[in-house]
């Protein structure tokens, strides 16, 4: 297999997902695997040379760890936002993606997205304007409809 400059390939695939991806970075919507298998599949035929495709792309970019968190994300959106970090984690492109990788991604997304918001305070500490902000960010995740009402909910990617 050819991993050869498999983070930079997978944060510039990344970033085409999030120009063409309807999920907002302030809406909490669960995925699944196939959700975002598609988008990899391509760059996954590079690494393994076969031309027809592969059954499991995320098997053969990630390791099982890295699978495991990037599955737990609230949403598509913060799936390939951390994959659009992985080029900054470099670990030398020499097999799937490590979970100390994605790790370090997230973390540069934390530090990037949290400076300046006190993260101690509850939502209902925070003023409209605050909570409107931290909305608008992702720190706080709209669930739409549950039940009859919408609720706020913490984006885990930030959560410490």
């Amino acid at each position: 297999m050819n991993y050869q400059n498999l983070r930079s390939s997978l944060a510039w695939s990344a970033s085409r997902e999030l120009l063409h991806h309807p999920v907002s970075r302030s809406v909490y919507k669960p995925f699944e695997r196939g959700d975002v298998e598609h988008g990899l599949r391509t760059l996954a035929c590079s690494v393994t040379g076969s031309g027809i495709g592969c059954s499991s792309p995320l098997s053969v970019l990630f390791s099982q760890e890295s699978i495991r968190l990037l599955l737990a994300l609230p949403s598509t959106y913060w799936f390939w936002r951390v994959c659009c970090e992985l080029h900054r984690t470099q670990q030398g492109d020499t097999g799937p993606i490590a979970l100390v990788e994605v790790e370090a991604a997230a973390d540069y997304l934390h530090q990037s997205f949290c400076s300046g918001h006190d993260l101690s305070l509850a939502p209902l500490e925070m003023t409209q304007a605050e909570l409107a902000s931290r909305v608008e960010l992702g720190l706080l995740l709209v669930q739409y409809g549950v039940g009859e009402r919408d609720q706020l909910r913490l984006n885990r990617l930030f959560c410490r």
